[in-house]
């Protein structure tokens, strides 16, 4: 009895501080803020050295109560994105140049919530050398709060650490770059999370693979459908119930869009992103062997054209390694063994053996793993001060988060 009563404690406890996602939709649909009036009119993209002088790592003098100490700033395609540690606070800036200025502009947020605003900086090209680093001395710009706007100035302090590195940390974003649950502007597990996650500072993603009636393998992480995940559909009971032509007709996900086939992600991540790693996250045996030939398929395709991207099966229980031991090529098969018993990698020749991060640093495995020729990724870790241990102790290869924002902030600061 005194067990049962200490395990209900638990569970209340969890419940308190991880509330359930079945709240008004409205508490979800937070959009991201918009200038207006963008400067941004008639102007031209930076090249490709200018971009490189505005990246560095930077000390925070004014504004330091929304951004914290410091800020991370990083080109990922063509937009700026900013990643701090307060609250998880990161920006994504839109860039351009006309004769005169260099503009920056776009919203910050907070992961994990619905705080968001506006922010902006005006570099005048005749207060800086553009020739150099571009921002070895102040800058500042405005940022805004319930239509109120504030300064915020920044140092630059030293160049970002080389990302060609022979030991980096991949931080690798779950569900496709986070969850719906915290409160992005895009859903998880869809083609708009996919690119976006090079944003939000992932080098590799992790996405939920799951099979129609008609043995379509799509992205979805739950087997029913639900409000958690989408809008209201007449629809009723689990994926495998319908075929995809149903599902693409009467289900949309949270933020309006379609659920995506296994096929158009990893097309999207291929040729839209950055991404050098995905990891399917599949859900059963038969799942497994309708992704096995997308992800050869890909695989190949990226060693032709010299495109740094693998793509992955993982292997989450002894259910899917026995399936996947049964393959007459399973050693030749990428793929990422998740369990907690880290023989598993070797018998299944595993790339990557992933475990909990509840486990602890691991330090002995990671040893062994590290003499047996294999990386190691830990998973799934939310907390800002356990992302910050696992990053710092420059043992591990990847990361798995909901915010890999925050993955990012520590990577490049440690």
């Amino acid at each position: 009895m005194a067990k049962k009563y200490i395990q209900f404690l638990i569970f209340s406890f969890v419940v308190f501080l991880f509330p359930t996602c079945e709240k008004d939709p409205e508490y979800y649909n937070v959009g991201l803020p918009t200038f207006e009036n963008s400067l941004l009119v008639d102007t031209k993209p930076l090249d490709e050295k200018t971009k490189k002088n505005l990246e560095g790592i930077f000390s925070i003098h004014k504004g330091s109560d929304l951004f914290g100490p410091g800020l991370v700033l990083k080109f990922n395609k063509d937009k700026l994105s900013f990643f701090g540690e307060k609250k998880g606070i990161y920006a994504v800036l839109d860039v351009g140049e006309n004769n005169k200025q260099i503009i920056l502009e776009g919203y910050w947020r907070k992961a994990g919530s619905g705080d968001a605003g506006l922010l902006r900086f005006i570099i005048d090209k005749n207060t800086v050398n553009v020739e150099d680093r571009l921002l070895n001395q102040d800058f500042s710009g405005t940022y805004w709060v319930s239509n109120k706007n504030y300064e915020v100035s920044l140092s630059f302090e030293r160049e970002l650490k080389s990302d060609n590195l022979a030991h980096r940390i991949l931080i690798i974003a779950h569900r496709g770059g986070g969850r719906t649950a915290d409160r992005m502007h895009v859903s998880e597990n869809s083609l708009e999370m996919l690119r976006y996650s090079d944003y939000l500072g992932a080098q590799g993603v992790e996405i939920d693979v799951r099979l129609t009636k008609d043995k379509m393998p799509i992205l979805y992480h739950d087997a029913d459908l639900n409000m958690r995940l989408l809008q209201k559909t007449p629809l009723l009971g689990n994926i495998s119930d319908y075929t995809y032509e149903q599902l693409s007709a009467s289900v949309r996900l949270f933020h309006g869009e379609k659920i995506p086939t296994l096929n158009q992600a990893l097309d999207i991540i291929f040729n839209e992103t950055q991404l050098q790693l995905v990891w399917l996250d599949v859900k059963d045996p038969e799942v497994l062997q309708a992704v096995l030939p997308l992800q050869k398929e890909i695989n190949e395709n990226s060693r032709r054209q010299g495109r740094n991207l693998l793509v992955f099966v993982g292997l989450p229980d002894q259910t899917m390694i026995n399936a996947f031991l049964d393959l007459p090529d399973y050693q030749n098969i990428p793929c990422l063994c998740e369990t907690t018993n880290a023989d598993n990698a070797e018998k299944t020749n595993a790339m990557i053996w992933g475990y909990r991060w509840t486990m602890g640093t691991q330090e002995e495995e990671i040893q062994n793993m590290d003499f047996q020729g294999r990386k190691v990724f830990v998973w799934t870790v939310d907390l800002a001060g356990n992302i910050k241990q696992f990053i710092s102790t420059h043992r591990f290869d990847g990361i798995l988060t909901n915010y890999p924002t925050l993955g990012a902030y520590y990577y490049y600061m440690y």
